[in-house]
């Protein structure tokens, strides 16, 4: 197996894509689904200090998050505001 290398992008990238979509995007919101299994763990992370842990996410983990948490919200009224036309 070979290592390819790819674009790694933060969790800011994560929140502008929810956004995008007028999804929740906010950090405690992300742990709350990371704690619920919403949203995976990401594979890649940096280690910064001694409890810090920086989560880095590619372009298919940010896609795969985006639609996880768009099939949530939709099953779970509590969340957004309803559209008024």
């Amino acid at each position: 197996m070979t290592f390819t290398p790819s674009l790694l992008k933060t969790r800011k990238d994560l929140i502008k894509a929810l956004e995008s979509k007028g999804l929740p995007a906010s950090i405690p919101r992300l742990n709350y689904f990371e704690e619920i299994r919403v949203i995976k763990f990401p594979k890649y992370g940096l280690k910064r200090g001694m409890n810090g842990f920086d989560r880095l996410y590619t372009e298919a983990e940010i896609e795969r998050a985006v639609k996880s948490v768009g099939e949530y919200v939709g099953n779970k009224k509590q969340f957004g505001n309803p559209k008024k036309d």
